[in-house]
């Protein structure tokens, strides 16, 4: 009996003994399940560079799958015999530092000029689909005679991503600088997923306040993790459209919806997203307000400075001297820039019309009614509200007095008083040369435009 017990013993002894040659022997390049496969990579080897405690190192690429489990980073040493823990991060963004995972990992890689690939297997996480990520490395403990060493290749030998470093990383941690002909080697390996619902799109954005039967334009957008391709539907009040009223649209870019109302009243829009799989975000946007028609008339007060398109840099008029024709600054608010558009009617009001006036920043007079672009941020984000509703802080959007740009400056001072006998306010109407312009410079700050 023991003599039999010896001899299991020994077969299992011999059996084990042939396989762990054949288990530590699997090429880093073989799958650890039958899900992970590589994904993204880059294999030309041209030259090197440290990686230090000074200068860290990265590359951007963009996923195909889903869910990212590791990476594998072609490596050297510059000498022999030692072995120590590095950083290895996947990163949203360089700057600001955003990072969806990291770990400090064993590193044993051969003297230059012999390589190998090394395996960081970090935390599972799921990543968007064709959105950039980076592959961040740095090692801490670096000295000048022992430092690892991550391989490179020349002429843009990855479409998707580039090389960045930071020679500074410990004391300038936003200093990175990108090389886009030259792409680290490395692989990201990762798994398919089951499909994920859209994003909740942004609250949208447009006109806050308007007439009836007039067509406004508002505007939203969001994104697909997996980056499929989505469709959108609004909520005006108590009108819906459906999916089916839109095209595909592409995950990110913003959209458009044109609607008018007949009646008045204040309305909440909302928006919803559906991706081309028929999966519906979680829930409908946040609400932007919109009251239609303008509780009273609005404009800005007689002898405010509009900044003309046509003209000198820095060339303004009275807004009391406007004519039909002129062409003033406007404001593309989907993409963030000046742009010109023709003024193609003038509304003039006396006092009586109006009911309490405001001054901003000591420097612009306007009906308080009236809607200005604001960047609040901590509250509703972009958009046009009616000056009563302005805070100390918020954000204007104000022009240079002299060259064409723009720029966010917060409002430190804000006073409404009733109107005086004699006062006179006026407002353009615009016919903007890009679809989405509205609004024009009243001594240097944007404000709406009927």
């Amino acid at each position: 009996m023991k003599m039999k017990i010896l001899g299991i013993l020994v077969c299992m002894l011999l059996i084990i003994t042939a396989i762990l040659p054949i288990a530590s022997s699997i090429d880093s390049n073989q799958s650890r399940n039958r899900f992970d496969v590589v994904d993204q990579e880059q294999t030309k080897t041209d030259s090197w560079m440290d990686l230090s405690n000074e200068n860290a190192l990265a590359q951007s690429f963009k996923p195909t799958k889903g869910k990212l489990t590791r990476v594998q980073l072609k490596m050297s040493a510059s000498s022999d015999l030692f072995e120590r823990k590095i950083y290895v991060g996947i990163w949203e963004s360089l700057v600001p530092k955003v990072v969806k995972s990291w770990g400090m990992f064993d590193c044993y890689a051969p003297k230059r000029p012999s390589t190998t690939w090394i395996d960081f297997d970090l935390d599972d996480v799921e990543v968007d689909i064709g959105q950039t990520y980076y592959i961040v490395a740095y090692d801490k403990d670096s000295t000048q005679e022992n430092y690892y060493i991550w391989w490179f290749g020349s002429n843009t030998p990855y479409t998707d991503g580039q090389y960045w470093s930071n020679p500074y990383y410990h004391e300038e941690p936003k200093n990175w600088m990108g090389y886009p002909l030259s792409d680290f080697c490395f692989k990201t390996w990762g798994e398919s997923i089951p499909n994920r619902p859209p994003r909740v799109p942004k609250t949208p954005w447009g006109p806050p306040v308007g007439q009836p039967g007039v067509v406004y334009t508002y505007y939203s957008e969001t994104t697909d993790p997996d980056n499929d391709w989505l469709k959108y539907k609004w909520k005006f009040g108590n009108y819906e459209t459906d999916y089916d009223d839109g095209e595909l649209e592409k995950s990110g870019d913003t959209v458009q919806y044109q609607y008018s109302w007949d009646d008045e009243g204040t309305y909440l829009i909302m928006v919803r997203a559906r991706d081309w799989h028929d999966l519906e975000c979680l829930s409908w946007s946040d609400a932007l307000q919109v009251t239609i028609p303008r509780t009273t008339p609005s404009g800005c007060l007689a002898g405010s400075q509009v900044s003309m398109y046509n003209g000198p840099p820095g060339y303004t008029k009275n807004i009391e001297n406007i004519v039909v024709g002129d062409v003033v600054h406007s404001y593309d608010v989907i993409n963030q820039q000046m742009v010109p558009a023709e003024v193609v009617d003038i509304h003039v009001y006396g006092y009586d019309s109006i009911g309490n006036y405001s001054i901003i920043d000591n420097s612009l007079t306007v009906s308080s009614n009236h809607a200005m672009y604001l960047n609040r941020s901590r509250t509703y984000g972009l958009g046009w509200f009616e000056v009563q509703d302005v805070v100390i802080g918020d954000l204007s959007l104000k022009k240079d007095s002299v060259e064409n740009y723009c720029y966010w400056e917060e409002i430190s001072s804000l006073s409404e008083n009733p109107t005086q006998v004699g006062m006179q306010f006026y407002d353009l109407e615009l016919l903007p040369y890009g679809a989405v312009a509205s609004g024009y410079w009243a001594n240097g700050i944007l404000v709406y435009s009927v």
